[in-house]
């Protein structure tokens, strides 16, 4: 991997970018549960806590899985459950690819860290991940303060203290992690974790990143993106030839055309396409184009498409 021009910090967040927060999230009803079993409160937690998180219930769930078992918990009693939950050594670690990841980006990027949440449960996270092999700043924003959690800009200004400039912040969470460090002009990168928290969730207009990716192996082949001259502007957009051509397609399928098309627009889940309107893109990009944009590989988001088009023009 080399460096890029001007991209010489890469900022993420923790849950459910650098790990599956639902990881951390079972660890914690394990310790739950063999807290309760230890003093005799109840057998069966467990199971029925992670029943009602993998069925969206949120923030009530020790209520939830103790009236399964018939109790009726005082909130002194949810309240020390909630202790051992936050302070409990979580049994989470990095996938292989993502620590792969991380050697690589630590001898050209510097590396940064922001996440919000209470402070001892985040720090709790970072020891069993090991990250501060990484990472040259890590910034906890409860320790500044609850007030200070994303959006509040304190944190990313915090970095920009201590890290060189030309900042990336990758994140999950489209309703808070892209707002301030957008006003500092950062490039940002959206990680959709595919099952993860927030995963169906969608962006503020003006908010949105500038790319997005399913998976922190991608993250490379982005970053020269992020430093090209359209990326530079506070919402890029794919050209407006590919525009084009995509809204042909739609119009063929019986869909309205499109205003305008972001780079991480997915062609299924946002452009709506399915697989005989690939084929159709397909043929029009080559017959407009000269490019077979599937001839490297498959391609999912609108601005791989572009710059596919962009590479095959230059090798003709």
């Amino acid at each position: 991997m080399t460096e890029t021009a001007s991209i010489r910090t890469l900022v993420f967040d923790l849950d459910d970018t650098l790990y599956a927060e639902a990881d951390y999230v079972r660890s914690g009803f394990a310790a739950v549960d063999a807290w309760l079993r230890e003093r005799g409160v109840a057998e069966g937690f467990l199971a029925r806590a992670n029943t009602h998180f993998a069925a969206g219930v949120r923030g009530r769930i020790f209520d939830a899985a103790l009236a399964d078992l018939g109790l009726a918990p005082s909130p002194e009693m949810i309240g020390a459950m909630v202790g051992v939950y936050r302070r409990h050594r979580p049994e989470i670690r990095l996938d292989a690819a993502v620590a792969a990841l991380l050697d690589s980006l630590r001898g050209h990027f510097a590396l940064g860290l922001i996440t919000d949440g209470p402070a001892v449960m985040q720090r709790g996270k970072i020891d069993a991940l090991g990250l501060a092999r990484w990472f040259d700043c890590i910034v906890v924003t409860d320790e500044l303060g609850r007030e200070f959690w994303k959006p509040h800009p304190e944190g990313f200004r915090r970095v920009m203290a201590s890290l060189p400039g030309g900042y990336v912040y990758i994140g999950d969470n489209p309703a808070k992690d892209f707002v301030a460090p957008r006003a500092l002009g950062w490039r940002t990168v959206r990680m959709r974790r595919r099952g993860g928290e927030h995963d169906a969730a969608t962006a503020a207009p003006g908010a949105g990143p500038d790319w997005e990716i399913a998976a922190l192996p991608e993250l490379p082949a982005v970053i020269p993106l992020l430093n090209s001259p359209a990326s530079a502007s506070a919402t890029p957009m794919v050209s407006s030839e590919l525009l084009h051509v995509i809204n042909l397609v739609r119009t063929n399928k019986g869909l309205p055309s499109l205003g305008e098309i972001q780079p991480h627009h997915r062609l299924r889940e946002d452009i709506g396409f399915d697989s005989l309107d690939l084929a159709e893109l397909t043929a029009r990009i080559d017959e407009e184009f000269g490019v077979d944009v599937f001839a490297e590989g498959l391609v999912y988001q609108a601005g791989e498409v572009d710059e596919r088009i962009a590479r095959g023009r230059r090798v003709r």
